[in-house]
């Protein structure tokens, strides 16, 4: 596996600048296709050449514009729905955006990434790469991403009943579509599992010590499951444990792979050095990273 993270990483560093774009794109197409297949909102944005499109000019934009375009998207597949759909899922979207302002929050990647991973059933695993890679930063979108799955799945339920032309069932299925969504504890409970992840680990990757990140990852996925079991219980939702707990196990056997793949680190080598100048005295230590070529 280290032969090829560093043929890889040498190849990534020679074409980087056709690559970088074409990963945007495909992660961008994926996110878009994947919430038109579930919300299915059957208008003609739902069509996967507008997801093309869109993710073709996120290719060449910062990745915050993966989420602008798909609640673009999202908004225009609503335009024939409900008009009344669009303008709520409009301010809420807008709401969005200034909590990332307000929290000064970066990687608003996240909030495409966290839906996409809800679908794919990886939900654990974006929040322990957040911790690992980005730090208390992408507390803010990886639960703004939470409550935007959640939403796109009362999207999807609702979109049939409120397209209807009686005024009593219209109005009866908006206050029931909203009374779920904003009283959904499940959405909770996940929200606090979710960002405390991305706190533990965060927390104990930033300590410094010998396995650091190996450890930040098993803690971060135990307190996943601890902190959504407590907020379950307090709550009084119901968690398909089944499910979370496979999830769990593939965000920790993907977590090790990204460890692997972006810190592997030789601690059984660590070399600690100390010198001094006339004002300071230095104490390093330096890690040496494992190579395709060195012996384990």
């Amino acid at each position: 596996m280290l032969y090829v993270k560093e043929n890889l990483q040498k190849y990534f560093a020679q074409n980087d600048y056709w690559l970088l774009p074409v990963m945007k794109a495909s992660f961008a197409f994926l996110c878009f296709f994947t919430v038109n297949l579930h919300i299915h909102l059957g208008s003609m944005f739902a069509n996967p050449l507008f997801s093309l499109v869109a993710a073709l000019l996120c290719s060449f934009l910062p990745t915050s514009a993966i989420p602008v375009f798909g609640g673009l998207l999202i908004l225009g597949a609503l335009y024939k729905t409900s008009m009344e759909l669009l303008v709520s899922s409009a301010i809420l979207f807008l709401l969005f955006a200034l909590m990332q302002n307000v929290f000064k929050a970066r990687y608003a990647i996240l909030i495409a990434a966290m839906p996409l991973a809800f679908y794919l059933h990886l939900p654990f695993l974006i929040p322990i790469i957040a911790g690992l890679s980005l730090g208390l930063a992408s507390i803010v979108p990886v639960a703004i991403g939470t409550v935007v799955y959640y939403y796109l799945t009362y999207l999807a339920q609702a979109s049939p009943s409120v397209s209807t032309k009686d005024i009593t069932e219209m109005a009866n299925a908006y206050a029931d579509f909203f009374t779920k969504f904003f009283s959904d504890r499940t959405m909770v409970a996940f929200a606090v599992a979710l960002t405390a992840a991305v706190l533990i680990v965060f927390i104990i990757r930033s300590i410094g010590f010998d396995y650091d990140w190996i450890v930040a990852l098993l803690a971060g996925v135990l307190t996943e499951f601890i902190a959504l079991f407590v907020s379950a219980k307090i709550l009084n939702v119901s968690v398909s444990w089944g499910n979370e707990i496979l999830s769990g196990v593939l965000a920790l056997i993907l977590g090790f792979i990204y460890v692997i793949l972006f810190h592997a680190a030789n601690y059984e080598a660590t070399e600690r050095l100390q010198f001094e100048d006339d004002d300071y005295y230095y104490y390093v230590k330096a890690v040496p990273k494992f190579k395709a070529d060195q012996p384990s």
